[in-house]
């Protein structure tokens, strides 16, 4: 044996006295040399951390344990709260989503209403119709002042009637002089 081996053996003896007062060791552990029981520690090395943690006390750890399953459990709560409010989220987006849908239908659907009623051929033709109607209404007073005696409210009416038939009349040669109407 050289002298490291002794010095070793020296320490583990020493170290011995310390080691069976914790944990009991086999009988005939003397007569394993050193490089043997080295040899036995790395190869089984988990064994003996399992065995020392039998009798290691763990309650530091047990809490620890504890704090960071109830963290956990506090999180996954949290994350369940935070699922539900993108589920609700999501679904007023998809709210949102229609109505704007249906806004721009309701928007595309007066643009073309208002196109349609106010363009250049549909105001012409409410004007034709006015005039048509001022035609027919001179006219119809015309022979109803026939059978009228009034003659003062007739001229009255026809003159009315008359003017305002002549003024449209007006606008739409007008019109038809320039041209289109510009926007």
């Amino acid at each position: 044996m050289s002298e490291t081996d002794l010095d070793l053996t020296n320490m583990a003896d020493q170290d011995k006295d310390k080691r069976t007062a914790n944990v009991p060791l086999p009988e005939k552990i003397h007569l394993l040399s050193l490089r043997e029981l080295q040899e036995l520690i790395t190869d089984h090395c988990n064994e003996l951390m399992l065995y020392v943690g039998r009798f290691h006390p763990q309650n530091k750890i047990r809490e620890e344990l504890v704090k960071l399953k109830h963290q956990l459990e506090e999180l996954h709560e949290k994350f369940k709260l935070l699922e539900d409010e993108r589920s609700r989220t999501q679904g007023e987006l998809e709210a949102c989503r229609v109505l704007e849908s249906q806004y721009v239908m309701q928007y595309q659907d007066l643009e073309q209403k208002i196109k349609k009623s106010y363009s250049n051929e549909e105001l012409k033709s409410q004007l034709e119709i006015e005039i048509r109607h001022l035609y027919d209404d001179s006219n119809r007073l015309e022979l109803e002042a026939k059978y009228d005696a009034n003659i003062d409210q007739f001229v009255k009416n026809y003159m009315t009637v008359r003017t305002e038939y002549h003024i449209q009349r007006k606008k739409m040669s007008s019109w038809n002089a320039q041209g289109e109407l510009k926007i």
